[in-house]
């Protein structure tokens, strides 16, 4: 399978896009995946992160008119090399409008990855009628539902991670998620020591 992945930016230094480079990695490392191209509509020129090429649609001017050209040519040089099965839009989805000229042309699938509290008349009209495949994490992030979306959960398994009330408790503060900034596990850790001291409990980091 060939990958285009589209998102906003690869800097995991920004606070709602900060696991991008983690969801690249993670697909170029699937074994059903053979290739995965990757276009940033935020940041310039070509990137090589890793092994990653990721060319940049943004330019000095700003210009949405000069993103917008650089985006088909950059597409377009793409989709005529190689053969793609999917174009994956990742916190995007109103690309899928901008591009499904080209899903006519080389006959390939929509993926979105979005999930918000709020959807502009723009976003629902994309998810419901030029996307293929709408994948969310939580029906709490879908206010309005499609055929064609798909709930993959958050990533805890709840076959082996289930609440179990008949136990000893050991611990007074539990956090589950990825190490990432947006999970500010630093400063979880900065009130449970706060806790700690002030309640003489233990402090243990799983």
């Amino acid at each position: 399978m060939n990958i285009i992945f589209i998102c906003l930016s690869t800097d995991n230094t920004n606070f709602i896009v900060n696991d991008t480079l983690d969801r690249i990695f993670y697909l170029k490392n699937n074994d059903n995946i053979k290739s995965i191209q990757v276009i940033s509509l935020k940041e310039n020129g070509i990137i090589h992160k890793n092994d990653i090429k990721i060319f940049g649609l943004n330019n000095k001017y700003k210009s949405r008119v000069i993103k917008f050209f650089k985006l088909y040519n950059i597409l377009f040089s793409l989709l005529k090399a190689n053969r793609v099965d999917y174009l994956y839009l990742y916190m995007s989805p109103t690309i899928a409008i901008l591009v499904y000229p080209f899903k006519l042309l080389f006959n390939f699938k929509i993926a979105s990855w979005f999930g918000h509290t709020k959807y502009n008349f723009i976003t629902k009209l994309s998810l419901k009628y030029f996307t293929d495949i709408w994948f969310n994490a939580i029906k709490s992030f879908a206010p309005f539902q499609t055929k064609n979306i798909y709930f993959v959960g958050q990533g805890v398994r709840k076959d082996i991670f289930y609440p179990n009330y008949q136990y000893e408790k050991k611990f007074d503060f539990i956090t589950v998620g990825r190490i990432s900034p947006i999970k500010q596990l630093l400063e979880t850790v900065r009130y449970i020591d706060l806790y700690s001291k002030n309640f003489n409990r233990k402090i243990t980091l799983l």
